[in-house]
């Protein structure tokens, strides 16, 4: 029986020493020690024995065995090779016979599995450190519902302590009541369904603080089954200031969309090479009928074949960012080809993460008209003056110096309109300017002056007898901006 026993079999005697009178041969294969000199030298086993785990045993495990005639030990022992083996020694206390106390015992080999719970046992001490200071709450309970884990971070999520948490009905604890029922069924549910398989889920829900207050969580949840039983650990995240920052977000979305629908300019977005966002008001500046006749078409088909060219141009500086904004006048088609003047202002944007063009644009046809009328009104205006065969004379504000001097004024009075203009009256006679600047106040207070007979000066020094009438010129808001005389 002992020769076929892996375990190695031992006798000690209790006393001075400890010394071995019995040990199978077996112990050659457990320390590379035989019999012999285990036996010849009772210092030796001492010797191979840890230094610490020697001190535990003499200051712990000898006094128990002592105290209860039976005791296990695991310690290290050296092997002859230098390296330390794990030796499980389960020793007991026995009488034989008459003859002295011995501790007879049983040694095995136990350096794997000591290692492996050695390992465990740091690989749950790391999961506890980790869990202990995760971010999120952590949070396990069993089968039945009860909280079995409760960490550190889940204190300060939902206000209770661990030994608060710890055996309390999870639902009860943390769920509001109005999803208790669904908690509650979703439970029996994974569970009647008996599966192995492991769950793992993650959703949003809210959740009940201490206090009774809600707030939303992220709830990731798995499950685990450790002999027979199951587990459900859940990581748990306090997501209120994502979730305000994400309604801020939506609502700035949607008063961004509503401003963009209701903007008198109309709003155009051009993503590779084609139209992907029109608002109302350019579809009615094109002549369009809905957002379907404009989009998924290129852009330059609503572009005056005249700006091709230039706008893309442009438009690749803004895309490469050497240009923030690009401004110009456009003419653009509608439609039924009518084309219109635009104003349009394009800025580089990002459509669902591709570089876009976003433009904002007026139909500023009417506004060219009225400037060609102006111009052309401006033009026949400044022919009749210089065809006029009366002199035509304009002064500023303050009626002090000249603004126009037409070519009668240049034959009439001798003095050329580079000479004049910006310069006081050259034409007033000495001892006239008083009466000079009267008419002048007459005319701005009572918006005209009509046929007044007056002397003039000419270049040569000579005087002219004239008549002389005047009228003011006003702003847009009516205000005095100079006078013209005739």
């Amino acid at each position: 029986i002992l020769e076929n026993n892996p375990a190695v079999v031992y006798a000690r005697q209790v006393g001075e020493g400890w010394p071995h009178t019995f040990i199978t041969p077996n112990i050659y294969q457990l320390l590379g020690y035989t019999s012999i000199d285990i036996i010849s030298r009772p210092e030796l086993w001492d010797d191979l024995m840890h230094p610490e785990d020697l001190a535990e045993l003499m200051s712990q495990g000898l006094p128990s065995l002592l105290r209860t005639g039976n005791h296990t030990f695991v310690t290290r022992f050296r092997h002859r090779d230098g390296h330390y083996r794990w030796i499980e020694n389960q020793a007991r206390l026995t009488h034989l016979d008459d003859g002295p106390l011995l501790m007879v015992g049983t040694m095995a080999d136990v350096t794997k599995r000591t290692q492996a719970e050695v390992a465990l046992r740091e690989n749950e001490a790391r999961t506890r450190a980790i869990v202990n200071t995760a971010l999120d709450a952590v949070i396990s309970i069993d089968e039945r519902g009860l909280i079995i884990d409760w960490n550190p971070q889940a204190e300060i999520l939902f206000g209770y302590t661990a030994q608060e948490a710890l055996g309390l009905p999870l639902d009860e604890t943390i769920i509001p009541p109005r999803y208790r029922a669904a908690h509650a069924h979703g439970m029996n549910r994974i569970l009647q369904n008996g599966s192995n398989t492991t769950i793992k889920r993650r959703f949003e829900f809210s959740a009940l603080h201490r206090n009774g207050q809600e707030f939303p969580v992220e709830f990731a949840i798995a499950s685990t089954q450790v002999n027979g039983q199951r587990t459900f650990s859940a990581f748990v995240r306090d997501i209120t200031e994502r979730t305000q920052a994400e309604t801020a977000l939506r609502e700035s979305e949607e008063r961004y969309r509503t401003l963009i629908e209701l903007s008198p300019f109309g709003v155009f977005v051009f993503c590779e090479g084609q139209t992907v966002y029109v608002n109302s008001t350019a579809i009615s500046i094109l002549g369009a009928t809905e957002p379907g006749d404009l989009l998924d078409r290129s852009p330059f088909d609503f572009i005056h074949p005249d700006y091709h060219e230039d706008v893309i141009n442009n438009l690749r500086l803004v895309l490469a960012g050497e240009a923030t904004v690009h401004r110009a006048e456009r003419v653009y088609l509608k439609m039924d080809g009518t084309p219109i003047h635009v104003q349009v202002e394009a800025v580089r944007i990002t459509w669902n993460g591709k570089p876009a063009i976003q433009g904002f644009f007026s139909d500023i046809t009417k506004r060219k008209q009225a400037e060609e009328a102006l111009r052309e009104t401006n033009y026949m205006l400044q022919a009749l003056i210089d065809t006029s065969p009366l002199a035509i004379i304009g002064l500023d504000q303050d009626g002090t110096n000249v603004t126009r001097w037409n070519p009668a004024a240049e034959r009439i009075f001798g003095w050329p309109a580079a000479e004049v203009i910006g310069q006081p009256l050259p034409y007033v006679p000495a001892g006239e300017e008083a009466p000079s600047h009267a008419m002048w106040e007459q005319t701005t207070r009572d918006g005209v002056l009509i046929g007044c007979e007056v002397r003039r000066l000419r270049k040569d020094g000579s005087l002219i007898d004239m008549a002389l009438w005047s009228t003011v010129l006003k702003d847009a808001r009516g205000d005095v901006t100079g006078t013209f005389a005739f």
